[in-house]
């Protein structure tokens, strides 16, 4: 069974307004056996997930949400690009601020988006639902667009001799705001 099975279960009982009672009642089993089901302790065998899927009007391959594994590695993708994007985005906010070496403000913008930008992945990982993580995205997305914003606006002259960093900040800032909208996509409520 898919990982995803006993929460299937608990999904269509609760859509069809049954009790784990009724349920039982209806399949000749007792009520701590559908509860084991849907904790995912035990599974009920192939007799019975055919009675369950049509007690619950649904194919059995529904029921046994045989379509989630494509779910988990579209997410397991979007969190691989998420780290990608991080990296990258990371390594181009160190080079602009390198840039900058001779403007006090520059330095300190410079350090706030990397420090930013690190406690907001890190608490992506750690937060374990601490951390309300649909106020992550948006987090991203408006220090991206801060990042872009300062450039544009031209507030810190970035540059080596006869060599503009400028891109590079863009660059970081567009990545940024890519990446809130990558959590965004990940972390929406369903």
């Amino acid at each position: 069974m898919t990982p995803g099975f006993s929460d299937q279960l608990k999904k269509l009982r609760l859509e069809h307004s049954y009790t784990q009672k009724d349920v039982a009642e209806q399949l000749h089993v007792s009520r701590q056996t559908v509860s084991s089901w849907e904790t995912g302790r035990n599974t009920p065998d192939l007799e019975t997930t055919k009675q369950l899927a049509k007690l619950y009007n649904v194919t059995t391959d529904t029921l046994l949400s045989f379509n989630s594994k494509s779910k988990v590695t579209q997410s397991r993708s979007l969190a691989t690009s998420l780290q990608v994007v991080f990296w990258v985005t990371i390594t181009l906010l160190i080079v602009g601020r390198l840039s900058l070496l001779n403007t006090k403000a520059g330095l300190f913008w410079f350090d706030l988006l990397i420090c930013v930008s690190f406690v907001l992945h890190f608490s992506i990982h750690f937060s374990n639902g601490v951390i309300r993580r649909t106020l992550l995205p948006i987090a991203h997305g408006l220090l991206g667009g801060l990042s872009v914003l300062s450039i544009w606006l031209n507030i810190f002259p970035a540059g080596f001799e006869g060599f503009q960093i400028d891109s590079f900040v863009v660059v970081a800032g567009i990545l940024l705001f890519a990446e809130g909208i990558l959590l965004w996509k990940i972390e929406r409520p369903k």
